[in-house]
Parts: C-alpha cells; structure tokens; sequence
C-alpha cells in the first residue's frame, strides 16, 4: 500500500526488502552504498541519494509524488529488473548448471 520505497542505509550487504519492493513495482530512493548499488539502477528503477542527505532524500521523495508518470515508470522497469536478475529459479537454475559443470 506504499506509494515509494525509500531505504537510506548507511551500510548494506544486499538490499532483500529494495529487490521486494521492487518486485511490487515501487519506485525507489536509496543511498549509494553497498549492495543497493548492485540492486538499483540509478535513474531507472530509483534514485540514489547521498547518505546522512535529508534534503536530498526529500527532494527525490517529493519528485516522484509530484511526478506519478515518472514513479510508475521506475516502479515498472524495477519490476523488470527483478524478473530478469532475481527470479528464484532462473538462479537456482543456474546455480545448478554451473556445479553441473564443474570438471
């Protein structure tokens, strides 16, 4: 029932709950750091902001709220994102490949 998600970690190994949000098509606003550069595509799935910026945080919050076009968009291509990098079986799939075929 979330219109954006924003997460603003100071630190982050991964980023499960930015891949989940993403999967429900929400636009995101995360900091620049650890595994969320690797989950976010800066200016596609959600906006990067430097850590500790509130201004910043609140400027990219406020942009998508006033630009629904431009939230449904990013919401859209993180939902694509997701299926194309981190479908389950697609992984476990290719996990299973890759042992498969090791000599």
């Amino acid at each position: 029932m979330i219109d954006i998600f924003v997460n603003v970690s100071l630190q982050e190994s991964f980023g499960v709950a930015v891949v989940e949000a993403m999967a429900c098509e929400k636009p995101i606003v995360a900091t620049n750091v650890g595994g969320l550069r690797e989950v976010v595509e800066n200016n596609v799935t959600g906006i990067f902001v430097p850590p500790n910026d509130v201004v910043k945080t609140a400027d990219a919050i406020l942009d998508f709220l006033n630009h629904p076009d431009k939230s449904f968009k990013f919401g859209k291509a993180g939902r694509e994102r997701v299926l194309k990098y981190y479908d389950w079986k697609k992984n476990l799939d290719a996990i299973e490949n890759l042992y498969e075929n090791i000599k």
